[in-house]
């Protein structure tokens, strides 16, 4: 079941171009029994390892966005290490009644919460140009939000790339990946002398690259309105298991908090 899920979150990265950080933090903490304080760098990781593949196999098409990993990718990567390197160290070990790792699991859920919900609401509006400035803005809040909850944040970039940007999705999912790449593995590096299990994230790299390859093929033969309805149902679920999972921590005896 556990790599089944890792296969299932590389597809889904290679399908849409995002989706796979908001996955494999609960799958590390659920299905592997990762720390969540340890998942956020692990997921990172995973993520970053599997987008970049992706990237590599983009670069002959001609549909990368440089403009767009310049002023979002770079932003973003600085966001995420600096969220790494100077945020989470303040996080207290307790968080009102919770712990830091049931804190993070709530954050993680609340998040997924209202991707489902914008990911269900039909797009509106016109399409407006951002100026360089607002672009750097945008990619350092990603990069933040990313590292501190061990998230790519493809599915903050997408939007940005073809609302802000106007970038068609043709364009916009390859280079959403670029710029998940470029922050999740800023943000894992930096993290390179914490105790991770470094044997079992090698193994899910390797399935989840298998899961991207399997979705590059794929993203061409189906509706991306389909995925998007499709995905948007399961990240509700997982939501509301990883809640489901905070209350089991916080009511049963505390064996699994953070120290």
């Amino acid at each position: 079941m556990a790599w089944i899920a890792v296969l299932a979150m590389g597809l889904t990265l290679g399908l849409l171009g995002g989706g796979g950080g908001i996955l494999t933090l609960p799958i590390l903490v659920n299905l592997f029994g990762v720390k969540p304080s340890e998942a956020t760098g692990g997921s990172l990781l995973v993520v970053g390892a599997t987008s970049l593949l992706a990237v590599i196999l983009e670069l002959r098409s001609g549909r990368l966005d440089w403009r767009a990993i310049t002023w979002v990718g770079f932003p973003a990567a600085i966001g995420s290490v600096s969220a790494r390197k100077l945020l989470i160290p303040l996080v207290p070990a307790q968080v009102g009644p919770v712990s830091k790792d049931d804190a993070t699991l709530l954050a993680f859920g609340l998040l997924m919460i209202i991707v489902a919900y914008r990911m269900f609401r039909p797009p509106h509006g016109e399409k407006k140009a951002l100026t360089k400035a607002a672009m750097i803005a945008s990619g350092i809040g990603v990069g933040l939000l990313g590292g501190l909850l061990g998230a790519g944040g493809g599915f903050l970039i997408v939007p940005l790339l073809t609302l802000g940007l106007g970038l068609e999705m043709p364009r916009a999912v390859p280079t959403s990946l670029a710029i998940i790449s470029t922050q999740s593995l800023a943000a894992a590096g930096s993290d390179f002398n914490r105790p991770y299990p470094w044997a079992m994230l090698g193994s899910v790299v390797g399935i989840s690259l298998l899961g991207m390859v399997m979705g590059l093929m794929l993203r061409p033969k189906i509706k991306a309105a389909n995925l998007k309805t499709a995905f948007a149902y399961l990240i509700v679920i997982v939501a509301i298991f990883t809640f489901y999972k905070v209350g089991v921590n916080h009511f049963a005896p505390p064996t699994s908090l953070a120290q």
